[in-house]
């Protein structure tokens, strides 16, 4: 991400709306125990449903361990311990209960639970089995310079807090977004469970760029967004790729940041 010229763009127009804009970083890095701009490098996120409070978080960065555990230590319901190798700690904070197991010093896991965060470190560890090589979630290589990834397994079965045409037949979710070498890139992949559902999926999703062609259209760098996309259906899954340059993305992106309040 920090190689993204997009993002660099986007947190420098941040930047200059900020005021103090030092004593506001060190802020965050005293909240957080690290500087997220150099020390973060990926953030997963997973759980058994969408929304669940099973979810676990791992926050690969490099934290002031120090610093972090001296904070913990102050928080109510503080308490610590050992899973095998791994230490843990937890604590209560304003939104419930918070635990968080060191599996390197860099890699954190966080859950509500302490039985979450020790299922995740012995995964991690090798010592209970990863999801499937041919599972839903288990993908393929990520292409390089992916910033944002997301995956999702039986939304047509999940009780979702907005029910849609395409997710209520979806089996599986693909989405992405990144940048590489100056040109960024989007991809949407869904299965659902026929031919005939795909190509109605298809049709949907040709809809909906339809109408944002009459909206925006007369601009040049939508036009070129939105018509950059590709919509193909292959049996029971449809594809919708875009690949454009990075400046074309920063454009649009300024835009509509130009449009907001």
């Amino acid at each position: 991400m920090r190689q993204s010229s997009v993002m660099q763009r986007f947190w420098q127009r941040e930047l200059s709306g900020w005021e103090d804009v030092e004593a506001q970083i060190a802020a965050i890095v005293d909240q957080m125990c690290m500087d997220p701009a150099q020390d973060l490098a990926g953030v997963l996120a997973y759980g058994p449903t969408l929304g669940s409070p099973d979810g676990v978080l791992i926050v690969y960065a490099a934290v002031d361990r120090a610093r972090f555990v001296e904070k913990v230590r102050q928080a109510p319901e503080y308490r610590t311990g050992n899973h095998g190798q791994f230490v843990w700690h937890a604590w209560v904070q304003a939104d419930g209960p918070v635990t968080c197991g060191f599996f390197r010093p860099d890699v954190l896991v966080f859950a509500k639970t302490d039985a979450r965060v020790m299922a995740a470190l012995d995964v991690l560890d090798g010592r209970s089995p990863a999801i499937a090589a041919q599972h839903p979630l288990a993908a393929p290589t990520v292409s390089p310079g992916t910033m944002f990834l997301f995956r999702a397994a039986g939304l047509n079965e999940a009780t979702l807090p907005l029910q849609s045409p395409v997710t209520k037949h979806c089996t599986s979710l693909h989405i992405a977004y990144g940048e590489h070498e100056q040109t960024s890139f989007s991809q949407l992949s869904l299965e659902v469970p026929s031919d005939e559902i795909a190509e109605q999926v298809r049709v949907v999703l040709e809809g909906v760029r339809a109408p944002a062609l009459l909206q925006f259209g007369a601009e040049p760098e939508w036009d070129r967004l939105l018509k950059g996309i590709t919509i193909t259906q292959s049996e029971n899954r449809v594809d919708a790729r875009s690949t454009v340059p990075a400046d074309e993305v920063w454009a649009v992106i300024r835009t509509v940041l130009d449009w907001a309040p």
